[in-house]
């Protein structure tokens, strides 16, 4: 890994869930973000076999939660429904994007009864999320989600050239988030004495900028 990238990662922990097999959750920042990791023992010790990272990224004038989670597909739907529930009240209030496997192979498809996408579908209302993501495996199942609610512009498509190696069940994904960054503020004088005098303004050349 370029060492201009920093790591956040969530190992799968082998000996709490029996299981020597899967890789964790790894999300990779450059350090030309502001970036900080965030605690989320309490969401993997609910549900161990789920692996989910989470960090705050301020992004311009944005403080953005980045959920990286993983959700095996045969554990229980009651420990789907926990892990899922305990993730709204998480991010309950705050501006997020939310990346990974979610195993709901019903997702894209409507006609299937499928307890998994119900969850994922309240989640989305109660957080106020949009899902961006379309491109399907090979067998045309959607379980790779790319789900936010900012009001920005997203572009995802299929990343043809991935760090990794791909799996043909998980299409590698190329995800572009597009910021207008705001102009510079004004420097006001930080002397208290000191104020614009707005009584001397040109009312009319000001209206005609604005126009």
């Amino acid at each position: 890994m370029d060492p201009a990238f920093v790591l956040y990662r969530s190992d799968r922990r082998f000996a709490l869930v029996g299981r020597s097999t899967g890789r964790g959750v790894l999300s990779a920042f450059t350090e030309k973000l502001s970036v900080a990791p965030v605690n989320a023992s309490t969401l993997a010790d609910l549900v161990p076999l789920s692996d989910v990272a989470i960090c705050k990224c301020k992004m311009s004038f944005l403080l953005v939660y980045i959920v990286n989670l993983y959700i095996p597909p045969n554990i229980g739907f009651d420990d789907y429904q926990t892990f899922i529930d305990a993730l709204g009240i998480f991010l309950l209030d705050k501006q997020c994007i939310l990346v990974g496997d979610f195993n709901a192979p019903g997702f894209n498809m409507p006609d299937l009864d499928d307890r998994r996408t119900s969850s994922i579908l309240l989640l989305m209302e109660t957080l106020n999320l949009r899902q961006l993501n379309d491109i399907t495996n090979l067998i045309g199942k959607l379980l790779d989600l790319v789900l936010t609610n900012l009001h920005v512009e997203f572009a995802v498509d299929h990343d043809l050239a991935p760090f990794v190696g791909e799996d043909p069940h998980h299409p590698a994904l190329d995800i572009l988030l597009s910021l207008d960054l705001p102009s510079d503020p004004l420097d006001f004088p930080s002397n208290t004495n000191l104020r614009y005098n707005f009584r001397k303004v040109d009312v009319p050349a000001l209206c005609s900028e604005l126009d």
